[in-house]
């Protein structure tokens, strides 16, 4: 783990920064906004307690992405965060599911894309590959030192890309607002192009 929490009445701040797995006690409470958490691979813990199959703090996550599993007592809030987790074969002990939570009754998650079978609070217009297996999250690159680390895709399924709150893409790119530049860009380029010209779109990495 890059970061352990062990003060049962800590609050730790997280902003616009890449960690890797987080181990916390669950009585602390962890605040992340505009970040990737990465535990280097899907079937490794992102998010866990101090010991294995406990529960850790309560996690608040804004315009995140998250690469690995997660267990957590209780999600205050999720936002336009991606959470990109599965269980390997066979499951360790004490991971039912990829997303697993243990006050469901509080907090929700809006916005966002989880794995299938993850258990959480009420949810709000989110997306899962439980009906569609097409329907995950496609990155550029995912190891962390390359140039277009945790970027999505232009494959990446539309739904993602412009499924936050306010049509952007869903995850750490969200404050880029890079669907919403597009589209300005694309109808400038039509008004503004010389006949015979073809434009196209290149993303900075």
């Amino acid at each position: 783990p890059s970061l352990e929490i062990a003060h049962p009445f800590a609050t730790v701040t997280i902003e616009r920064s890449i960690v890797g797995a987080i181990r916390s006690h669950a009585d602390a409470r962890i605040d992340v906004t505009g970040s990737v958490i990465d535990a280097t691979a899907p079937v490794l813990a992102a998010c866990e307690g101090l010991a294995p199959a406990e529960p850790g703090a309560t996690l608040a996550l804004a315009d995140c992405t998250v690469f690995g599993l997660v267990h957590a007592r209780q999600l205050a809030r999720v936002s336009n965060t991606l959470i990109v987790a599965r269980l390997p074969a066979p499951a360790p002990a004490g991971w039912p599911a990829p997303v697993r939570v243990q006050r469901r009754q509080e907090g929700c998650v809006r916005f966002s894309w989880l794995p299938a079978g993850a258990i959480t609070p009420r949810r709000h217009r989110c997306l899962d590959d439980a009906d569609d297996p097409a329907l995950r999250p496609q990155f550029t690159a995912t190891r962390y030192g390359a140039s277009a680390y945790a970027q999505l895709s232009a494959t990446a399924p539309e739904a993602i890309r412009r499924g936050a709150d306010d049509g952007g893409e869903i995850g750490v790119g969200h404050p880029l607002a890079q669907p919403q530049r597009e589209t300005n860009l694309a109808i400038r380029l039509d008004e503004y192009l010389r006949f015979g010209l073809v434009a196209g779109t290149f993303h900075a990495t």
